[in-house]
C-alpha cells in the first residue's frame, strides 16, 4: 500500500487569502480570523515551516492552539494564557466552533478525524531476538519552551528545547509479523498506528510497529519493547502525549507529574525500543 510521506511541502494546498476558514469535510468548519490588538496567551512552541497554509494546519491539529502567528518560515504557536503580546505582523485566532463563510476570502483543508480501528494480533508466544534491527526509524521525544511534548525525526523547533527520549521503530514492514505503519498529524503532538491513517492530513513517519512481539528476518528484535500512550500532567497542566513501556512509572523514568491513560487507542502495540535521554 502506498503511503503518504512526512514532507511538509505534500501538505494539500492551494489558494487565495485574507480572512481564513478551514473546512475538514463539507459539514465541518472552524475560522482563523486575521487580528491586529493585543491578545493574552502562552507560547506553545515555534517551528520552521516552510508556508503559512501548513502553519495553520499545525495550529488546528495542536489542540491547545488558539492564536497562530507566521512570518518567513517561523510559524509561533499560542494557547490561551495571561501574558500579553502585541501582533508584529500576520496573527491569526482560531475559533473551532465560529463558521463565518461570507466573509472568509480563503479555503485551507484539514484533516479528516480518522478513527482507530483495532488490528489484528497473532500468537507470539516463544519469540526469540537480539539487538536493534539494522534499519531503525528513530523519533524524538521533545519539550519545547513552552512545556509541550512533540514527536520528530528531525527537528524543526526554535528556542530552548530539550531532548526526553528515542523512539527507535523498524523501518521496514516484516511478512511474518502484523506490521503496523506509524503516522503523525501537522503537529507531531501524537502518534497514529495503522493503515486506516494512509489518508490526506496524515503522514507516514517511515516507521513500522508490530500488534505482538516480532523477531525481524535477521533474529533482531524489530518488536519487543510494549509500548503505552500516556497524557503527562504537571501541576495539573497537560503537557502533552508520552508514549512509554508498559508499566513504567514517572519516578522510573525520572520525569515530574502524573501519567494518566490515554484513550486514542486501546490496543498493545511493540516497538524496538524506547530510550531515555
Amino acid at each position: 500500500m502506498l503511503l503518504c510521506r512526512s514532507i511538509e511541502s505534500l501538505a494539500l494546498l492551494v489558494f487565495v487569502l485574507f480572512l481564513l476558514c478551514r473546512q475538514a469535510n463539507a459539514n465541518r468548519e472552524v475560522t482563523f480570523t486575521k487580528i491586529t490588538s493585543a491578545f493574552n496567551g502562552s507560547m506553545l512552541y515555534q517551528r520552521s515551516i516552510e508556508n503559512e497554509d501548513f502553519c495553520l494546519n499545525v495550529c488546528h491539529d495542536e489542540g491547545h492552539c488558539k492564536f497562530v502567528h507566521y512570518s518567513k518560515n517561523n510559524c509561533t504557536l499560542y494557547n490561551s494564557g495571561s501574558i500579553t503580546y502585541t501582533p508584529s505582523e500576520v496573527t491569526y485566532e482560531l475559533d473551532r466552533t465560529l463558521s463565518d463563510w461570507p466573509t472568509c476570502k480563503k479555503e485551507v483543508p484539514i484533516r479528516k478525524q480518522v478513527q482507530f480501528k483495532p488490528i489484528e494480533v497473532k500468537s507470539t508466544e516463544g519469540v526469540e531476538c537480539n539487538g536493534l534491527p539494522k534499519d531503525v526509524t528513530v523519533i524524538f521525544t521533545y519539550l519545547t519552551e513552552g512545556n509541550t511534548t512533540v514527536l520528530m525525526g528531525k527537528s524543526d523547533l526554535f528556542g530552548n528545547v530539550t531532548v526526553m527520549q528515542r523512539l527507535i521503530f523498524s523501518r521496514t514492514p516484516q511478512e511474518q509479523c502484523v506490521s503496523v505503519p506509524v503516522f503523525s498529524g501537522a503537529s507531531n503532538t501524537m502518534l497514529y498506528f495503522g493503515h486506516v491513517y494512509n489518508t490526506s492530513g496524515y503522514y507516514f513517519m517511515d516507521a513500522y510497529a508490530f500488534s505482538g512481539m516480532c523477531a525481524c528476518e535477521t533474529h533482531a528484535c524489530c518488536g519487543i519493547t510494549p509500548l503505552k500512550e500516556c497524557n503527562w500532567y504537571r501541576d495539573g497542566k497537560f503537557n502533552g502525549v508520552i508514549y512509554v513501556k508498559s508499566g513504567e512509572s514517572p519516578a522510573e523514568i525520572g520525569i515530574q507529574g502524573q501519567l494518566r491513560d490515554s484513550k486514542h487507542f486501546e490496543q498493545q502495540f511493540y516497538i524496538a525500543g524506547v530510550e531515555w535521554l
